[in-house]
């Protein structure tokens, strides 16, 4: 995987190295509200996350940092998922980061590499119902929503986006 740079992002390829701040990102309280509690407790936990859901074949995961301040400040990748035809854009930025465009950034340059160097011709996005702040991000990315699913190890139904490339 190749490391992607945006005017104000760097996007690198996810790795072990990252589990401190996995730790501290997935234990958020907009994670556990918008996407689940991962009950990732320890850094050794957090490198156990990171191996079996970010480092499997078909993930395209990558730590979102802020060149400005070198910091890691989300996650952002092209995923591969049980329940799911298409590849699946996915973002996540720390609450602390909200409101600058960051994720709207980093999903530009997924959505370029997913046609440039994944050569997909379509990908998918998916949120929960209550995620507003996400369901308007996919809209303004060009997303146009499709009824509603489910999907494996998901309880709840989700909203579920398509964008041709």
């Amino acid at each position: 995987m190749k490391q992607i740079e945006t005017k104000r992002l760097i996007l690198k390829p996810m790795e072990l190295s990252d589990a401190s701040f996995i730790l501290e990102h997935i234990n958020t309280e907009d994670w556990k509200r918008y996407i689940a509690d991962r009950n990732v407790k320890t850094i050794k936990e957090a490198e156990n996350y990171i191996r079996n859901r970010y480092l499997q074949n078909g993930k395209q995961v990558y730590a979102v940092w802020l060149k400005e301040e070198n910091k890691a400040i989300g996650t952002a990748g092209v995923y591969t998922r049980d329940g799911l035809e298409l590849k699946d854009l996915g973002y996540s930025i720390s609450p602390d980061y909200y409101r600058n465009g960051y994720a709207f950034e980093a999903s530009e340059a997924l959505i370029d590499f997913a046609k440039e160097d994944l050569g997909e011709e379509q990908l998918c996005a998916i949120t929960a119902t209550y995620n507003q702040a996400s369901q308007q991000l996919l809209k303004k990315l060009g997303f146009a929503q499709q009824p509603n699913i489910n999907i494996p190890e998901v309880e709840e139904e989700l909203c579920y986006f398509l964008l041709p490339l």
